[in-house]
């Protein structure tokens, strides 16, 4: 059986506290990035230190080796955490965005989506799981 290592990792809220050490922080890496999309309840999140409040329909979008602390949550949060090798991630990026708009998530992490937005955010981490899971059993076959 061959092995297979995902460009992605999509992380549940359960498993978060796996990667938060003692003092509330997230591990760190220079070529990982990824998002938060808060479906519900609310976390309080101190990045590069600016502090912010995460709602329902928010999303941070964390660059590589940033620096975060998780200071609170509610007892009800929910929500999609994506990370992806930056390797993974760029050519992606780089076709939909521009490097101005790439560099102004250092400015301003935290963003609101549109109900709709936020739907698409969610089908399309879906659909890259799903055809992701898919490829893992046709390789392991």
């Amino acid at each position: 059986m061959k092995s297979f290592n995902r460009p992605f990792q999509r992380i549940s809220i359960n498993e978060m506290e796996n990667y938060i050490d003692e003092n509330g922080r997230i591990d760190s890496r220079v070529d990982v990035c990824g998002f938060f999309l808060c479906k519900k309840g609310w976390v309080k999140v101190n990045l590069d230190e600016k502090t912010y409040i995460l709602h329902s329909g928010d999303m941070y979008l964390y660059a590589p080796a940033t620096f975060v602390n998780i200071l609170k949550w509610s007892p009800d949060l929910e929500g999609i955490v994506f990370k992806a090798n930056l390797d993974f991630i760029l050519p992606l990026i780089e076709k939909a965005v521009s490097m101005k708009n790439i560099l102004a998530v250092r400015d301003k992490p935290c963003i609101t989506l549109l109900e709709e937005q936020q739907k698409r955010v969610e089908e399309m981490s879906n659909m890259l799981e799903q055809r992701e899971e898919n490829l893992e059993k046709y390789i392991s076959i």
